[in-house]
C-alpha cells in the first residue's frame, strides 16, 4: 500500500507540474526552462540530502552507477518533455509521457521482480488507457484544424522511454540510499551541463518574473522524485505504474486551466486508466 500511496503523490505532483512546465517552455523556451529547473532543484535538493544524512557503511559502486544513470536519463527525459510541452497539448503530451511507468515496470519485471496477476492486468489496462487518451486527441475537430505538431509526439515518446530508465534506476538506488538522495544526481548532472553550455556561449535567461513557472517546476520535480523513491523501496513496478497516472491529472488540469477540451475517446481512456489503477491499488 505504501507504493500505491506515494505513487499517487508522485502522480499528483507531476500531473499538476505539467501546467507550469508547459507555460515556462512556451514563454522562455525548453532549454532555459530545463536550466532553471536544474538550478532551483540543486539549491533545494542539496540541503534535503544533507538533512537525510549519509547511508551507514557508505555507498556501493553499483548504487553510484544507478544514481548516475538516474541523473543522466532524468535530464535527457526532461529536455524531451519540455520540448514536447512547448509544441503540443498538455493533456496529450502527458498521456504519452506517462507510459514511462509501464516501461519502468517492464524493466523491473525483466530484472526479476514478481507481481500478482491482477497487478499485471492493471498495468495493461493503465497502459492501454493512456494510449487511448493520446489517440483520442485526434478527433474530428483536431483533424480539421490540424493543430497537432508531430514533433511534440516524437519528443513525448522519446521522453517516456528515457524516463522509464530513470524510474527503474531511481528505484534500485532507493534501496541503498536515503530517498532524499535520489533527486540530487540529475540536478548535479544538469547544472554541470549548464556550466559547460554557458562556457560554450549559451545565454541563460536572467532572473525575472518570466522564470517564475520554471522555479515552481524545479520544486515540484524534486518533491515528486523523493515521493517516488519512498514508494519504490517497496515496489518499483507498482510505484512506477501508479505514478505514471499523472496523465489523468494533467488532462483534467489542462481542461481547467488551459481550456483544452476532452474528447469522448479521452474520457474513455481516463476511465480505463482509473480501472487499471484500482486493480494495482487493490492487489499491490
Amino acid at each position: 500500500m505504501i507504493s500505491v500511496v506515494f505513487g499517487f503523490l508522485t502522480a499528483t505532483l507531476w500531473g499538476l507540474g505539467a501546467i507550469p512546465a508547459a507555460r515556462s517552455s512556451r514563454r522562455i523556451g525548453e532549454l532555459a526552462t530545463l536550466a532553471w529547473v536544474m538550478l532551483i532543484g540543486l539549491v533545494v535538493a542539496v540541503p534535503i540530502a544533507v538533512i537525510g544524512g549519509a547511508p551507514e557503511g557508505g555507498v556501493a559502486t553499483s548504487t553510484l552507477g544507478w544514481l548516475a544513470l538516474a541523473g543522466v536519463t532524468n535530464v535527457a527525459g526532461l529536455a524531451c518533455a519540455y520540448a514536447a510541452l512547448r509544441r503540443g497539448k498538455v493533456g496529450v503530451v502527458a498521456a504519452f509521457l506517462s507510459t514511462e511507468g509501464a516501461a519502468a515496470a517492464l524493466l523491473s519485471i525483466v530484472a526479476g521482480e514478481r507481481v500478482a496477476a491482477p497487478v499485471l492486468i492493471g498495468m495493461t489496462l493503465a497502459a492501454a488507457g493512456v494510449v487511448v487518451v493520446a489517440r483520442g486527441e485526434r478527433g474530428p475537430a483536431e483533424r480539421e484544424t490540424g493543430s497537432s505538431d508531430p514533433k511534440a509526439l516524437i519528443f513525448a515518446a522519446a521522453g517516456a522511454i528515457i524516463f522509464g530508465f530513470t524510474l527503474f534506476a531511481s528505484g534500485n538506488a532507493a534501496d541503498d540510499v536515503p530517498a532524499s538522495w535520489v533527486a540530487l544526481p540529475a540536478r548535479v548532472v544538469g547544472v554541470t551541463v549548464l556550466i559547460l553550455a554557458v562556457a560554450g556561449g549559451f545565454r541563460l535567461q536572467r532572473p525575472s518574473r518570466r522564470i517564475g513557472w520554471a522555479v515552481l517546476v524545479g520544486l515540484i520535480e524534486v518533491a515528486g522524485l523523493i515521493c517516488f523513491a519512498i514508494g519504490a523501496r517497496n515496489s518499483i513496478a507498482i510505484t512506477s505504474v501508479v505514478a505514471s497516472q499523472f496523465s489523468v491529472i494533467s488532462v483534467l488540469a489542462a481542461f481547467t486551466f488551459e481550456r483544452e477540451r476532452l474528447t469522448p475517446a479521452q474520457l474513455a481512456g481516463l476511465l480505463t486508466v482509473c480501472g487499471g489503477v484500482a486493480l494495482i491499488a487493490g492487489f499491490g
